[in-house]
This record gives C-alpha cells, sequence and structure tokens, in this order.
C-alpha cells in the first residue's frame, strides 16, 4: 500500500539530486504537461483522504518522477552541483540555492531565485542556538524567531 509519505520520499531524493524544481524543467513539454497532470491527480488523492485511491494515484506518481529521472539521465542532463543545494522558502515559495565555494553563477541562476552563500548565512545563526546545538547532538530546530522574554517561576 503506497502512502503519501512514500511518494515524499521519492520526491526528496529526486530534488537532493536534481535540485527543487529542476526536473520537470529538463525533459520535454509533453513529458512536463503529462507529470503536471499527474500532480494535479496526487494532489486531489490527497484531498480525499481515501487510501485506495492515494495508493493508486500514488504509485502513478512515483512512476511519474521516475520518469522524469530516466528522461533526464537518458538526454545527458547532469545533477546539481554538490556545492549548490535548494530548498523552496516557507514564507515566500521561492526556491532558494545555497552554495559553498566557488560555484557557476549562471547554473545558480537557473535553479534558484536567490542564492545565498553558506558563509553569510552561518551569521544569522544565534550564538545562544549553537552553543545548544553542541550540547545537544541530534536536537532540531523548532523555530528561531524573537520571542518575549519569560516571566514564569522556574522550574516552569
Amino acid at each position: 500500500m503506497i502512502e503519501i509519505r512514500d511518494v515524499d520520499n521519492v520526491v526528496l531524493r529526486h530534488e537532493r539530486y536534481w535540485g527543487v524544481d529542476r526536473l520537470p524543467r529538463l525533459v520535454s513539454d509533453f513529458l512536463r504537461l503529462k507529470f503536471e497532470q499527474q500532480c494535479e491527480l496526487w494532489d486531489a488523492a490527497i484531498e480525499s483522504g481515501d487510501p485506495e485511491r492515494i495508493d493508486n494515484i500514488g504509485g502513478g506518481m512515483i512512476r511519474a518522477w521516475n520518469a522524469l529521472d530516466a528522461d533526464a539521465r537518458q538526454n545527458g542532463h547532469k545533477q546539481l552541483e554538490h556545492t549548490i543545494w535548494t530548498a523552496r522558502h516557507p514564507g515566500t515559495g521561492k526556491v532558494v540555492g545555497i552554495y559553498n565555494g566557488d560555484v557557476n553563477l549562471v547554473e545558480l541562476q537557473d535553479v534558484a531565485d536567490c542564492g545565498f552563500p553558506l558563509s553569510d548565512l552561518v551569521k544569522f545563526i544565534p550564538n545562544i542556538l549553537v552553543n545548544a546545538l553542541e550540547a545537544f547532538p541530534g536536537a532540531e530546530v523548532g523555530d528561531v524567531r524573537g520571542k518575549e522574554g519569560f516571566d514564569d517561576e522556574i522550574p516552569f
């Protein structure tokens, strides 16, 4: 039985290799249109909440992603440079490119709406967060927005 997370894992694998939103742009217009149609079916299946429909359409969605991958490889396209990472910004929806070291800026512009060097982004990490992650390896950051001071009594 195919579940949403199964399709998400396939998407994540392809996006790590090709970059966010890049793979559909590397294939023919015909294949891209078929892929977009499958995406619409997938979105409707998710909205329906019907496990059988999700299983059926999810299989097609996985095949669609794999077809894009096969076509791009067959036509000689290369994976995104290992020095460029892409992710969708949660606030704007734009694709952000993060790069480390020397990169081809034309390629960066081709895969991202904007780009930031890793060395600049590190400057935005608060010292307290660096120290906390050092003290608690494997911890995940949930939110780094400024918060009002806490005035509750310790120990909470």
